[in-house]
């Protein structure tokens, strides 16, 4: 192989061109000076505290207009329910210590009738014998139930009831009665270890609906209490309609605001401010709302959510405050910052072509360098920075060429120790041109370089894509390697599919040398695999990365052992039973003969299309 001479200077003095700067700046010193006197003059850290104090202060405004919101929703409903649960389970104590008989006399009624007119929120109040009677009571009238359709449902109650000896409230339903929507607040009767049935309290929350659009109104929300997070428990459109045939959910009221709530929900940052309150938001028909809520917790657990919705942007104004405050003291840091930006740039232009050029050698790309301008900068860092990354590029490209570069750069990703010696399983290739001392008698040594470079200069690239590394040349021929530096399980069929390819190129080359010499090469091929040395080996003057061992100079036998051979072929290959083993491929390869002393099979170039 012949090295072709670049006439230019890869060697050079670091001088700049023939204009010179009399006056340099250490850049390092102009930075530090200038940027730290606008950074300071321009007050950051008090802007950052005033976006930040301010923040902190909106975020607080938020969570107590929340919980202010949310208190006045959930307290009169609270009120309301507690007032009736003590009330109730006063007149059932009353009945359990005797005071007053539950057998439906005159006392009985009177002391009912009472109860009525004491809370305007109760409809009914209804007494349950042990056997399921019912006697129930309103404002107007009494009447008696006793083999209704209710009357499993009210012996299921009785049970429980019986059981668990603790009043609680229902979840709220729709009453048959009078279609509004009601809870219950069960109380059970029990004198000493006798049971004498349930006092219930029937509530209607149609009242609690007109509480909630009064909020509303007031602080321009639409508050809401939700039973199982679907249906309509209260809601200011219920005070104003006649009661319904079906309970209402979140899908039928016909606000589309309450119907979107659990759908496409968006996080509140300030939400991590509120104590015991969730939220979230979303958007609807180009709209941003606000959902606040919390459990409204009953004795008997029932899922009870309290809260309200209203537009986003009623909240904006407290959260801009902070964007106000920010903007007014980003209008004080504009000149600073432009100045800045200008500075900054006119200064890191070098830096950046020092990188981009950096990286270009890094890839052994040495088409785009040119530093020259920046070799005659005002600053003695850009100067001396431009001279030595271009002398180092002409340094590496002169003697990349001495050097596998993939090798190289394999060994540059892996770190310094994947090139330490060790044993490693892998694939060799030794190919040869056969008939080369006949060719090169007689010819002068440009058409012998020039033949043989035509045949490197297809070998090699395919050699390389194909995850090998060539290792030597070795005059006409080569040796070449899969398995290292990088572990690669499938170096043997790597190899083999590259062998293939290199002989399906080379079998067209050789068609076109035959144009030109009548007594051009034939190529042989020899490819054996196992255990080899491989890694840094030399001293510290000259080091090679290579491989050794018994499996090198077997590779290089199969090869040898072509010679002759298969004659009607311009290229052959020749592979051992041990890489067709670890290459999984197929033995479906005619069997060739012995060759040396391992046992080798002919890779015909018929067979490479199908191979690949």
């Amino acid at each position: 192989m012949t090295i072709r001479q670049d006439s230019r200077p890869f060697f050079g003095s670091g001088a700049p061109p023939a204009e010179r700067r009399w006056f340099r700046l250490s850049i390092s010193s102009l930075l530090s000076i200038m940027l730290g006197v606008l950074i300071i003059a321009a007050g950051l850290p008090i802007l950052l505290v005033g976006y930040f104090a301010t923040e902190d202060v909106s975020r607080r405004l938020l969570r107590d207009r929340s919980e202010l919101l949310l208190t006045s929703v959930t307290a009169p409903i609270e009120v309301q329910l507690t007032a009736v649960a003590q009330m109730t389970d006063t007149a059932a104590r009353k009945l359990a210590e005797g005071q007053i008989e539950p057998d439906g006399s005159p006392a009985f009624v009177s002391f009912v009738q009472g109860l009525l007119a004491a809370n305007d929120h109760i409809s009914r109040i209804a007494l349950v014998s042990p056997d399921g009677t019912l006697k129930r009571w309103s404002h107007d009238r009494m009447e008696t139930l006793t083999n209704d359709d209710g009357l499993a449902a009210r012996r299921n109650l009785l049970t429980q009831a019986a059981i668990d000896g603790k009043s609680n409230w229902s979840t709220p339903f729709m009453s048959n009665v009078d279609g509004e929507i009601v809870m219950t607040y069960r109380a059970p009767l029990r004198r000493g270890d006798a049971f004498l049935g349930m006092l219930t309290t029937v509530v209607s929350l149609r009242d609690v609906s007109s509480s909630l659009r009064a909020i509303g109104e007031e602080f321009d929300v639409v508050p809401f209490l939700l039973a199982n997070h679907q249906v309509i428990v209260a809601h200011p459109a219920m005070s104003q309609t006649k009661p319904a045939n079906e309970p209402l959910t979140i899908d039928n009221l016909g606000d589309p605001v309450m119907a979107a709530i659990w759908s496409d929900q968006r996080p509140i940052r300030e939400a991590g401010l509120l104590r015991g309150v969730r939220g979230h938001w979303t958007f609807i028909d180009g709209v941003s709302y606000t959902y606040v809520y919390r459990d409204l917790r009953l004795d008997n657990g029932a899922d009870l959510l309290a809260g309200y919705y209203m537009r986003s942007e009623l909240n904006q104004r407290d959260r801009l405050m902070r964007y106000y405050v920010a903007g007014l003291g980003g209008i004080v840091l504009i000149g600073a910052i432009a100045a800045a930006a200008y500075l900054g740039r006119r200064l890191a232009k070098p830096v950046a072509a020092f990188g981009e050029t950096s990286k270009a050698i890094g890839r052994h790309d040495f088409s785009n360098i040119d530093l020259d301008k920046w070799r005659a900068s005002r600053f003695s860092e850009i100067a001396g920075t431009a001279a030595a990354i271009s002398d180092m590029a002409k340094g590496i490209q002169f003697f990349q060429r001495y050097v596998p570069q993939t090798l190289v750069q394999r060994l540059l990703l892996l770190g310094h120790e994947s090139s330490r010696p060790a044993k490693r399983h892998m694939t060799i290739i030794f190919l040869d041109l056969e008939g080369y001392t006949r060719f090169s008698t007689g010819r002068d040594a440009d058409d012998i370089a020039s033949y043989l470079n035509r045949f490197f200069t297809r070998i090699g690239p395919l050699v390389e894509e194909g995850g090998g590394t060539i290792d030597k040349y070795t005059g006409d021929g080569l040796m070449a390697f899969w398995g290292a530096p990088a572990d690669n399980p499938h170096h043997a069929r790597d190899a083999l599919v590259c062998a293939f390819r290199i002989a399906g190129t080379l079998a067209a080359h050789l068609e076109e040398e035959a144009r030109l010499y009548s007594d051009t090469c034939r190529v042989r091929m020899g490819l054996h695999t196992g255990d080899v040395v491989v890694g840094d080996l030399g001293y510290d003057g000259r080091i090679d990365y290579t491989v050794v061992g018994e499996v090198v100079n077997g590779a290089k036998r199969v090869e040898s052992g072509l010679r002759g051979l298969a004659m009607s072929h311009s290229v052959v290959v020749a592979a051992t039973q041990e890489t067709l083993t670890a290459s999984g491929t197929p033995e479906a390869f005619q069997r060739f003969e012995q060759i040396g002393d391992r046992q080798a099979w002919r890779i015909e170039q018929r067979a490479i299309g199908q191979t690949e």
